[in-house]
């Protein structure tokens, strides 16, 4: 088949992963690098983008065996045709060590994270501007690894070269800050965290996340009336992003809801009746039949979640 084919299979692959049919996705991205093989031969440059877009996909799908593997194969053909030296060589090193993170081999995860350190180091102005996010990435491989002082110290390299660029990606940054006032709760440090979780919340206005975290300096803190209006201002930012309902993570709201239920109730009985009077507080300007869905998705969604974390009190 003409390798024209191949490009229209791989634009197909993205829209089939965009409605989350992954199985179909992978399917054509194999046929799209079969007929670059075919047509342009094993080590062809062609098939450098091929490989990439297959590691990915495996490796949204928690594939990660298969994500290393076509990593590789990119990464192999990318140094046949450019230096070792190039940034993209960084890049793939990173999301190799990603898939080891997935897999819990920390200490590889560690060596390909380093090494894309090392090498987007070496770039003008105090490195690449892709750096400070290898810098999370290899942060979070130590918290995985229980080691926060060392992560804490990659998330501040990671900031502070952002920092430096100034403004390389107000979203990274916002994701170190958030980090580094993790680590600080992890050292019970409660004012610390709290600072960094308002500059992220200053970049990522309402992020969900870093609305909960601060909510739980709060309760740290034996401040429940502040925790319990954040955690319920997380909740609002995570069911009606953009609008919709339920466009946020499902596990990270039943979190949420969980987290309320501890602290704003009692009892597990007495925790039910709370959503009611949750949904009509998030003020969402929509008819009466929509708002009476969500209602009614947000009550069961609330009953598992009082019912998992009652489970663990």
């Amino acid at each position: 088949e003409h390798p024209r084919t191949a490009s229209v299979l791989n634009a197909l692959a993205k829209d089939h992963v965009a409605f989350g049919r992954f199985d179909r996705a992978t399917d054509l991205l194999q046929e799209a690098l079969q007929i670059r093989v075919q047509h342009f031969g094993v080590d062809a440059w062609q098939l450098f983008k091929s490989y990439e877009s297959l590691g990915d996909l495996y490796a949204q799908m928690a594939v990660d065996e298969e994500a290393i593997r076509s990593y590789r194969m990119a990464r192999k053909i990318f140094l046949k045709h450019q230096t070792a030296a190039h940034p993209l060589n960084g890049y793939l090193l990173d999301k190799i060590g990603l898939s080891y993170q997935s897999l819990q081999l920390f200490a590889e995860a560690r060596l390909r994270h380093e090494a894309a350190v090392e090498l987007l180091s070496q770039f003008s102005n105090g490195g690449h501007p892709h750096l400070s996010v290898v810098y999370n990435h290899l942060g979070n491989t130590y918290v995985k690894e229980g080691a926060f002082d060392k992560a804490l110290n990659q998330y501040r390299l990671g900031l502070n070269f952002s920092l430096r660029r100034k403004n390389i990606n107000p979203v990274v940054e916002a994701t170190l800050e958030n980090n580094i006032g993790l680590c600080m709760m992890e050292k019970k440090r409660w004012a610390a965290a709290e600072e960094y979780f308002i500059a992220a919340l200053k970049k990522k206005k309402n992020h969900p996340a870093y609305l909960k975290n601060l909510a739980l300096v709060a309760f740290h803190r034996r401040d429940s009336l502040r925790a319990q209006n954040l955690i319920q201002q997380a909740i609002s930012a995570n069911v009606f992003q953009i609008g919709q309902p339920f466009y946020g993570d499902k596990i990270k709201l039943i979190e949420l809801l969980g987290l309320q239920a501890k602290w704003g109730a009692k009892t597990s009985e007495s925790a039910y009746e709370l959503p009611l009077a949750l949904a009509d507080s998030f003020q969402v300007q929509q008819q009466t039949a929509f708002r009476k869905q969500w209602k009614t998705v947000l009550l069961q969604l609330y009953k598992d979640a009082v019912w998992y974390f009652y489970q663990q009190w």
